[in-house]
């Protein structure tokens, strides 16, 4: 190569200089053969020098393998992936790449032909199974020289929940009545109120269901309209009456009209904290019960404002009571249910008038409407209404809604279970079709510890996040006439399979 000059002439050659071409530089002639690789020229010099290795400020975008030694000098580092260089006669393998954005960990570069050891082995991704980089061998006629240690195999791929469903039914698991309203989880406890088939409980996760009715629990009625559980007391909302169970479900005492006060026996929702329960009837406003549920306390539109006396859903926190109503929108008391101020389509811009269903979370409320779901982060004065039209939600009818870790979950009617990541700005919808669910019209939803739980009127459907088998570590480098085989890389988790040891030297 050619020393630089100082500039070029009016016809674009260069002019010599006797300063510059008495001045060796970058790439020139001395630099082939003595120096150290550069980020542009990654090899070291033939004579002389290390091969470059590459950082995130080097390498910002794909996979960068490390510069190649010179006779005398190591291989360079990889990054994201890339592959260590090969070191020359006498030198170290560079190190492989851990993947960053790739998936697989790089190779580890071999060691000097006569001495040196070979580069470790790049680790796999985390969260996507990649595979440990082999580590690398010692050189081929190495004296002496280790083998490179195998790269970690990555952590198995995360499958989030609501990716594929486990639809249980009257086939598969003794579920009297596939029409589920609505479903609880509790441990590895699953409750299921059903249409005509009473309600189901399963102790071990939904395999089996043991179904309770008004023949074998005294139950107030087989159609089952929602259902909660606490502290070991079950509690099943019927068409006949609040059915409270103390004994795991085994026999129910029913609460109605006639003996307890209650406004009505058709009882759509129910929630329980401590002693007090709170049980939304049809036509007779909201129950409350502070002994247990051997009195209740009617709240309804004439004693407290409440925005209709026909409750379908309940839900409370933090000492504010949410009611669902049909056709009064929904009704929140921050006193205990002394007063409700009832937020509707005309003062909050709730999608609709008629609430099925309502959750909070600190000063996050969610309304599932018939005419979208209702999301607001300021207690319920304001709510931003996602639709089909401005979020992909798969439809209007919104039946129930639960929400957890960053993520909303939506049972609508007829477009299956919407999951929102981004506080309900988009929803990709989980159907029959793409999921396995067990019918698209979703009646309630409930997540709890990464299971989630959808009532369909094709059974119950259960989706577990689960992780995938982790990736291979990578196998160990193999050693020259003297040293130590490299160690295998470990298999990733859960179950991922170890790398082999690199073979020892001969003596």
């Amino acid at each position: 190569m050619r020393a630089g000059g100082s500039g070029p002439t009016t016809d674009g050659t260069p002019v010599a200089s006797a300063a510059t071409s008495a001045t060796w530089q970058p790439g020139s002639i001395l630099r082939v053969f003595v120096g150290n690789g550069t980020a542009d020229d990654p090899n070291g010099g033939i004579l002389i020098g290390n091969g470059f290795s590459y950082t995130a400020a080097t390498c910002p975008t794909g996979s960068c393998n490390g510069g190649i030694g010179g006779i005398l000098g190591n291989g360079g580092n990889a990054y994201n992936g890339g592959d260590g260089g090969a070191a020359g006669w006498f030198g170290h393998g560079g190190i492989g790449g851990d993947a960053i954005t790739v998936t697989n960990g790089g190779i580890g570069g071999i060691g000097g032909l006569f001495v040196g050891d070979g580069g470790a082995g790049g680790a796999g991704l985390d969260g996507a199974a990649g595979l440990g980089g082999r580590g690398g061998n010692a050189g081929g006629l190495s004296l002496y020289g280790n083998g490179g240690i195998g790269g970690n195999g990555g952590n198995g791929t995360v499958i989030p929940a609501g990716t594929t469903f486990d639809n249980r039914t009257n086939a598969n698991s003794g579920l009297r009545s596939g029409n589920v309203l609505g479903v609880y989880a509790s441990g590895n406890t699953i409750y299921a109120a059903t249409i005509g088939g009473g309600l189901g409980i399963s102790s071990d996760g939904g395999l089996t269901f043991d179904n309770r009715t008004v023949a074998n629990s005294g139950l107030g009625s087989d159609t089952v309209l929602g259902v909660y559980a606490v502290g070991g007391t079950i509690y099943a909302a019927t068409v006949g009456g609040l059915g409270i169970s103390n004994d795991g479900g085994l026999t129910f005492d029913n609460r109605t009209v006639a003996n307890s006060g209650l406004g009505s026996d058709t009882v759509y929702g129910v929630y329980a904290s401590g002693n007090t329960i709170y049980a939304a009837t049809y036509g007779g406003g909201l129950g409350i019960s502070s002994d247990g549920g051997l009195t209740f306390d009617n709240r309804t539109v004439a004693n407290s404002g409440l925005g209709s006396d026909s409750v379908v859903g309940v839900y409370a926190t933090g000492g504010t009571i949410y009611a669902a109503t049909y056709g009064g929108g929904l009704s929140i008391s921050s006193d205990s249910g002394l007063m409700f101020d009832n937020r509707t389509v005309a003062n909050s811009g709730l999608g609709s008038d008629n609430v099925w269903a309502v959750y909070a979370s600190d000063n996050n409320v969610y309304a599932a409407t018939t005419g979208g779901l209702g999301i607001s982060s300021d207690g319920g004065l304001m709510f931003d209404n996602r639709t089909v039209a401005n979020s992909s939600l798969g439809s209007d009818d919104v039946r129930g809604v639960s929400a957890g870790g960053g993520t909303i979950y939506a049972a609508t009617i007829g477009g299956g279970l919407g999951i929102s990541n981004d506080g309900g700005a988009t929803f990709d919808n989980r159907t029959v079709a793409n999921s396995g669910l067990g019918s698209d019209t979703v009646l309630g939803v409930y997540a709890v510890g990464g299971t989630i739980y959808a009532a369909t009127d094709g059974g119950v459907s259960i989706s577990q996040a689960s992780v995938g088998t982790g990736g291979t570590g990578g196998n160990g480098g193999n050693a020259g006439l003297f040293g130590r085989g490299g160690t295998g890389g470990t298999g990733g988790t859960p179950g991922g399979t170890n790398g082999t040891n690199g073979q020892n030297g001969a003596v």
